[in-house]
């Protein structure tokens, strides 16, 4: 909603208020007449019995005439069609006044066709005379209230009354002597009731609106409203502010969940997920807003509050609105408490990653993957239903809409994906919700949080918290979320493109839905939730086919098995090395005889292939070796704390003398210099368990088996680079070295990552890209 919906929204409010508040809701008094009190009084006494004497001369001629059941139907179906029409003409009103208008005229009508069709009865009489007495003393209070200024009188700070006094001659008084930043500006009051003042400022020139917003308790103290209740709206001018003062707190009570809003309907429509302080719906509008009026996603969301603010529950709300909705499908990501946040509202998920490598490995997957296969679909006519060239996702184009909520997303700090999917995925019809207790550098690349476009912040610690979610701007405004830490679970400022400017400086609360409620609705709307459609799945590879395919054998509750589980950490690890040793070993590369000297083997390095653009360079040469010495000698030194393994501690020993060796006698054809090192293989050391030395696969062709290992292990798994050594010697020839060597390549492809744990990595991708190559 642009600036000028804005203004026109705005100004449909106040002409309404004024509708409802101003000469139409004048009191009788200021009207300038005023009916005789003791007919006010006594009218609604004086209709108990001239309704039980009607009654009785009705029944009188109806019996003469011998037609009392024609009477009976008469008057009953007077009393349904009157009782109707008067609920119609009163469908401004609340609640309570609209029973009390509808029982005036139901009660006589009714006691007339009983008295009519079936004669007198004491049963009847009584009752009667009971509601008649009831109803005449619920008339004369509300008429009371309405005769003496509308509602109840509130006594302000000030000492003097509100209600029919002049509020604007208040205002200008106080503002004087309390308020001179905004003395001059004048009120226009709206509504002064007792739930809630609501009142336009216009302020002279020179003032800005933050001399009102920075002083709303003083005000709240003035008006008699509730603490921490005041907003204050402001649109697109500065010197015009709505102020709404609410006296009871319409939030104070938990809102229930009624279950999801709209259910089967497209995803484009508004998601209600709670209400704001005035009653009205706190909406989301996914997947986009019209701008120049074309659809276009324009947002990801920015979610933060402190543990026990009601990020969670309020989660579980939009989640489940999102995954009940037409042409839309749910990823849910949660590293932490999966098993404890995700129970139930797992089954309305079409993938979801329970595990810090399962969530690397999907953004990997969604930003190298997805994202290029969705766009290509959107943009090539002849493959999206609409046959049009598609820059943005646009309901009926094939594709679902995707939904992807990473919770507790602080413990992918570090992980560079997450800017660069919140950078690339929104016009191919991904959009985000990152939700964290606290969006500071620490926790989100502050690139990624500039992103983002849209933010709600629930209770947090400070107003520093708030100004990482909401802008500066809406803080000044008085937006301040740190006044309620965690003392109310679901109350939330929600800043984004499908939030009018009117509603952004309101606090909301959302829905409150428990386990039971939300086990409740799963079971019900299972029918509604949805896969992902075919472009994405086959994106997703062969981890979300086996993440269905176990769903699937799940919800069937048959007896299949599938050899789809992820193995343990040592499982794998054999699983890849079992593999290896089953499979053909290539034909290894043929080797030449090194060089001697008097029959004495020489240390000369091959001399390099000026051909060959992968050599290494002398500095990336020392740099590698000495970063493998360093990873050799923490391992090492780690075994032998532990003194569980001593024929792995005198490999890893080898390895740290070969990775430690930097001896360079020049280029293959050269004689030593004089003085020179020589190496005297007689001399060397034979460790046991130690691997002969052989032939040597291409670097490029080894770099293949390696991924090919790799995918033994398995997606989502984690290893050690010692993990690898056995088998890559085995199939290719090369040493421990040159694994360490290759990993840091592997992992800026894309096929894996480091873990936060020292020397160890997991598996994101294991299909073979065409243009990998070795550049170490």
């Amino acid at each position: 909603m642009n600036g000028f919906d804005d203004d026109r929204a705005a100004a449909r409010a106040v002409r309404k208020l004024s509708r409802q508040m101003g000469a139409d809701r004048r009191t009788d008094r200021e009207q300038g007449y005023e009916f005789p009190k003791a007919l006010r009084i006594g009218a609604p006494w004086a209709l108990i019995p001239l309704t039980f004497l009607a009654a009785a001369v009705l029944q009188l001629a109806f019996f003469a005439w011998q037609v009392e059941w024609l009477g009976g139907v008469l008057f009953g179906g007077s009393a349904v069609a009157l009782s109707l029409l008067r609920w119609k003409l009163s469908h401004q009103r609340t609640w309570w006044r609209k029973v009390l208008e509808v029982a005036d005229v139901a009660a006589p009508l009714t006691l007339i066709m009983l008295v009519v069709a079936f004669g007198y009865h004491v049963e009847v009489m009584l009752t009667f005379l009971a509601v008649g007495i009831t109803l005449a003393i619920a008339h004369n209070m509300r008429h009371a209230r309405h005769s003496e200024g509308g509602e109840l009188v509130t006594t302000t700070a000030a000492g003097q009354a509100g209600g029919g006094k002049d509020r604007a001659a208040e205002w200008r008084a106080w503002t004087a002597e309390n308020l001179p930043a905004a003395h001059g500006s004048q009120l226009t009051v709206l509504e002064d009731s007792g739930e809630r003042l609501t009142a336009g400022v216009e302020l002279r020139p020179g003032q800005v609106p933050e001399d009102i917003t920075e002083e709303l308790p003083r005000i709240e103290s003035w008006a008699g409203g509730i603490r921490e209740g005041a907003t204050a709206i402001v649109g697109n001018f500065q010197n015009k502010l709505l102020l709404m003062i609410p006296r009871k707190d319409a939030l104070d009570s938990p809102i229930p969940w009624h279950g999801p809003h709209a259910p089967g309907e497209n995803i484009i429509e508004p998601i209600e997920l709670g209400r704001y302080r005035d009653g009205s719906p706190l909406a989301m509008v996914l997947p986009h807003t019209k701008i120049n009026g074309k659809p276009k996603v324009v947002a990801h969301l920015l979610t933060a509050g402190m543990p026990g603010a009601g990020k969670t529950e309020a989660g579980q709300v939009s989640d489940f609105s999102i995954a009940c909705r037409a042409e839309s499908a749910l990823i849910l990501c949660d590293s932490v408490k999966a098993e404890q946040s995700l129970h139930g509202l797992d089954q309305a998920a079409a993938y979801v990653a329970s595990t810090a490598p399962m969530i690397r490995w999907l953004l990997t997957r969604l930003v190298n993957h997805t994202i290029p296969a969705r766009a290509a679909y959107l943009g090539n006519p002849a493959r999206n239903l609409l046959g049009k060239h598609l820059t943005n996702w646009v309901p009926g184009c094939g594709l679902k809409f995707l939904s992807v909520h990473f919770a507790e997303a602080g413990a992918l700090v570090g992980v560079e994906a997450v800017t660069t999917i919140v950078e690339r995925c929104r016009s191919v019809g991904i959009w985000i919700d990152f939700e964290l207790q606290r969006a500071s550098h620490t926790k989100v690349d502050t690139d990624a949080r500039a992103m983002f476009g849209a933010g709600q912040s629930f209770g947090v610690e400070d107003e520093v918290d708030a100004r990482m979610v909401l802008s500066d701007r809406l803080v000044d405004l008085g937006a301040d979320p740190s006044a309620w830490g965690t003392d109310n679970p679901g109350y939330v400022y929600m800043e984004a493109p499908w939030v009018p400017k009117a509603r952004r400086t309101m606090p909301a609360r959302y829905d409150n839905i428990g386990a039971a409620d939300l086990s409740a609705a799963v079971a019900e709307y299972r029918h509604l939730f949805q896969d992902l459609d075919p472009v994405t799945a086959d994106s997703l590879g062969k981890p979300y086919a086996e993440f269905v395919a176990t769903r699937v054998a799940a919800r069937d509750a048959a007896p299949r098995q599938h050899s789809f589980n992820p193995a343990a950490h040592g499982g794998a690890v054999a699983s890849a090395q079992a593999a290896a040793l089953t499979s053909p070993a290539p034909s290894p590369a043929p080797s030449s005889t090194p060089p001697t000297l008097d029959g004495i083997a020489m240390l000369i390095p091959s001399q390099p292939d000026h051909h060959d653009p992968d050599e290494l360079t002398p500095e990336e040469e020392t740099q590698m070796k000495n970063e493998a010495a360093d990873e050799l000698a923490a391992s090492f030194a780690e075994m032998v704390d532990r003194d569980d393994d001593p024929d792995l501690a005198f490999e890893t020993a080898a390895e740290l003398r070969a990775a430690t060796d930097d001896v360079r006698l020049g280029t293959a054809g050269d004689l030593p210099a004089p003085g020179a090192f020589v190496r005297d293989e007689s001399a060397d050391i034979e460790f046991p368990g130690q691997p002969p030395e052989g032939p040597k696969m291409p670097k490029a062709e080894a770099v293949a088996v390696l991924v090919e290992i790799l995918a033994g292990i398995g997606v989502g798994n984690e290893f050690a680079p010692k993990d690898l050594y056995q088998a890559v010697q085995e199939r290719t020839g090369h040493s421990g070295t040159w694994v360490r060597q290759t990993l840091p390549l592997l992992a800026s492809q894309g096929y894996i990552d480091a873990t936060a744990a020292r020397g160890r990595y997991v598996v994101l991708e294991t299909d073979l890209k065409p243009e990998l190559s070795y550049s170490r």
